[in-house]
């Protein structure tokens, strides 16, 4: 269940900042939204005193591409159905 709230919480953040950037800049923002897991987790790793959970990380990623891409291909397919 853990995974799982990491793939859909990121995956949002990942269809929202998509959605909200230029074309141009999709591949920079989709990178920043997996570093932005990373920093996090790294964050945490200071406040507990656990290592990082790569599997949180690699959770986070998954969520920000498939959702992105999924974004990316539904609003692409839509610009061309209205061009």
């Amino acid at each position: 269940m853990h995974g799982i709230l990491h793939v859909l919480l990121f995956g949002v953040l990942g269809v929202l900042a998509v959605l909200s950037t230029a074309r141009r800049y999709r591949v920079l923002i989709i990178l920043g939204c997996i570093g932005l897991g990373l920093a996090i987790e790294i964050a945490q790793s200071f406040v507990y005193p656990d290592a990082i959970e790569w599997r949180d990380v690699r959770d986070d990623a998954k969520g920000v591409i498939v959702f992105a891409a999924l974004a990316v291909l539904t609003v692409d397919r839509l610009l061309r159905q209205n061009a």
